[in-house]
C-alpha cells in the first residue's frame, strides 16, 4: 500500500507538467485515464510513479456523498494525493478483482472503520488489517468478465432509459 502527496503549490510550475496527479475526488470510474491537475516532472521526482493498473480508493473525506466506497483502476501512469491509497497485490489477486471486491465493501468499511471527528479518513493501519478471500487467478478473471458484462448491460439500460 501506497498513500501519496501534495507537492507545495508555492511553486506553481510543479503543477504545469504531464503526469498525471490524482485525488481522491477522481475516483469516480472504473478506469481513470487523466486528471485534472498535472504535475511536472520535477514534482513527481518526490512521489512515486504508479504503474497502468494500479488500483486506488479515496482515504479522506469518506463523510463526504460519493467520496467513500470510490476508487479506479489507472490508465496511465499517475501519481497520487495523501487522499489517497494505492494498493500492489500480494499473492495471486488481481487489481481488477480487488476493485469489484472494494465497490462491495468499501462503502460498509468506511462507514465502519474511518476514523476522525470533522473528516473521516482511513489509514494505512486500518487497511492493512483486512483480510481478503479471494479465488485463483483464472476464476477472478471469469469473474472480472462477468462482471464487466453487467455493467455493459446496466449502461446501455441506462442509456435507453
Amino acid at each position: 500500500m501506497y498513500s501519496g502527496n501534495t507537492p507545495t503549490r508555492i511553486n506553481k510550475e510543479l503543477f504545469n507538467g504531464t503526469i498525471n496527479w490524482i485525488s481522491s475526488g477522481e475516483l469516480k470510474e472504473h478506469y481513470i485515464y487523466s486528471t485534472k491537475e498535472r504535475i511536472s516532472q520535477e514534482a513527481a521526482n518526490n512521489l512515486k510513479l504508479l504503474s497502468v493498473g494500479t488500483f486506488v480508493i479515496a482515504i479522506y473525506g469518506l463523510e463526504a456523498e460519493g467520496v467513500r466506497g470510490t476508487g479506479s483502476i489507472t490508465q496511465e501512469p499517475s501519481t497520487i494525493s495523501q487522499a489517497c491509497m494505492a494498493f500492489t497485490p500480494k499473492g495471486e489477486i488481481t487489481n481488477e478483482f480487488l476493485y469489484s471486491w472494494y465497490k462491495k465493501h468499501g462503502n460498509v468499511i468506511g462507514v465502519k472503520y474511518a476514523q476522525g471527528t470533522k473528516q473521516q479518513n482511513l489509514s494505512y493501519d486500518i487497511l492493512e488489517k483486512f483480510k481478503i478471500s479471494y479465488p485463483n487467478v483464472m476464476e477472478q478473471d471469469k469473474l472480472n468478465l462477468f462482471f464487466s458484462l453487467i455493467d455493459k448491460r446496466i449502461s446501455t439500460q441506462n442509456k435507453i432509459i
